[in-house]
């Protein structure tokens, strides 16, 4: 027997006029023709359908095809339940069918308002953690001059679970590999050195008749810049915690050569010392434990540290930026007249499609984004800088970012593309490239060397050439 497409109701058969012939349920001729809309079928939980028949086991319920819904429910009976031995409950209206069938079904109706009401609390809950919005930093360290000024009971997050910022943490039992990491940029340094001195020595040799060149020479023995920090500064070395993992950290080193090696063609000599993965409190270790040598001479210190902060401990926005300015009055206390420039945490998003803010995903809702954390910690380390005349703030954020737009429209969102940070973390070759040409910059800037250089070159050609004969 096929069965059409329709709404099903339960119904009590009509045992006077039906009777069971070799186990067949059937209606007799006499009702058969008053009830021709319909046709048998069993009780719901005795069902076994196919697309082509309906086999039965039991008693006989009535279906009421689609097209004939209204004329059943005009009829002068109305079925309601699945009580095969009672006789048909008389009605006259939908609306009392319905009444009848959300009475047997409360249950049935709480449960489902529970599910939306669960359901709305879970996407109020993603759309929240979407949108966090971090409180402005309480305390003023704008005016801060000594390291012993900062004091971690002072402030910061109840919630915040990270180590004090003010006190250096090693991470040897941590992270394996961190130990060698740390020997590695402390075998730089010694190289470092020793490349220096030779090139003094050979300017030396070529300026000792050039007067106001000779007195310079000492000066030759210092780094133009020193960087230091975490994994974005250690794949100038195209290393990541001491080892070798990426074909494009080999293009990152000769990015490097390029830029910040005079015998590669740069205009500067830097160094690079970094370990992935490292905090505030690592790094000002590292200082502390052979990383600031006392021979190691510097025109300009330039810091990049804090990501880790936020990214692998969660800390408050007022711990990440005591641990940074820890770090700076390390440097200031170690090198009192030397320039240190302060470079701002650089973007970073979760977002696949590099959105600095939106929803983020099922497996990320306990998270928030990080940007709005690291503009207020930004914010705050500007105005650090700006009171202080030995210090200076860097701000990479544009080097990074971008937006979409074409001749009549411009997006007012902007996001990290793949092509500056693969991941939205760490730059690429070009990233690096382009961070690398604007500290080039930066650093001739802060030495004061782009104003004269013209009128040196041509003194020097001109007692060169005198000498030269």
């Amino acid at each position: 027997m096929s069965l059409r497409r329709g709404v099903v109701h339960d119904v009590r058969s009509i045992e006077e006029n039906n009777y069971v012939e070799e186990g067949v349920t059937r209606m007799s001729p006499k009702r058969k023709q008053k009830n021709e809309d319909y046709v048998p079928l069993l009780m719901m939980s005795e069902i076994t359908t196919s697309p082509t028949k309906v086999t039965t086991q039991s008693s006989e319920v009535a279906v009421p095809f689609i097209a004939d819904l209204n004329r059943a429910f005009s009829q002068d009976w109305l079925p309601i339940t699945m009580s095969s031995k009672s006789s048909p409950i008389k009605k006259k209206s939908l609306c009392s069918f319905l009444e009848s069938f959300l009475n047997k079904n409360t249950c049935l109706m709480v449960g489902a308002i529970t599910l939306v009401l669960f359901l709305a609390t879970i996407i109020i809950k993603e759309e929240f953690s979407s949108t966090y919005r971090p409180s402005p930093i309480p305390h003023d360290y704008s005016d801060l001059q000594s390291m012993y000024e900062l004091k971690i009971g002072q402030g910061g997050d109840d919630s915040c679970t990270c180590e004090d910022p003010t006190e250096p943490f090693s991470r040897d039992e941590e992270t394996e590999g961190w130990v060698s990491a740390h020997d590695m940029n402390k075998d730089l340094i010694k190289e470092g050195k020793i490349m220096l001195e030779r090139n003094a020595d050979k300017e030396a040799k070529q300026n000792r008749n050039i007067p106001f060149l000779a007195s310079e020479n000492s000066s030759s023995k210092k780094f133009d810049v020193v960087l230091l920090g975490d994994s974005i500064v250690e794949e100038w070395n195209a290393r990541w915690s001491g080892k070798f993992v990426h074909m494009s950290f080999s293009r990152i080193q000769k990015i490097w050569n390029k830029l910040f090696t005079k015998k590669g063609g740069g205009k500067i000599d830097g160094l690079a010392l970094g370990i992935a993965g490292d905090r505030s409190p690592n790094l000002l270790w590292r200082i502390q434990n052979g990383e600031m040598p006392d021979d190691l001479q510097a025109k300009v210190w330039w810091v990049l540290i804090g990501t880790n902060d936020f990214g692998a401990r969660g800390c408050s926005e007022e711990v990440v930026l005591m641990g940074i300015l820890r770090v700076v009055e390390e440097i200031r206390l170690r090198r009192p007249n030397d320039t240190i420039v302060i470079n701002g945490i650089l973007p970073r998003t979760s977002m696949s499609d590099g959105r600095l803010e939106g929803r983020l995903s099922h497996e990320q809702r306990y998270i928030h984004h990080l940007w709005p954390s690291i503009q207020v910690v930004n914010k705050e380390l500007k105005r650090f800088a700006d009171k202080h005349s030995d210090i200076h703030y860097f701000d990479a954020s544009n080097l990074f970012l971008t937006q979409l737009s074409n001749e009549h429209y411009t997006r007012d969102e902007k996001i990290i593309p793949t092509e500056l940070m693969s991941d939205h973390h760490h730059p690429t070759s070009l990233g690096h490239e382009i961070w690398g040409k604007a500290i080039v910059d930066k650093v001739i800037e802060l030495s004061g060397e782009d104003d004269d250089d013209d009128d040196d070159s041509h003194e020097v050609d001109t007692y060169r050439q005198k000498y030269h004969k």
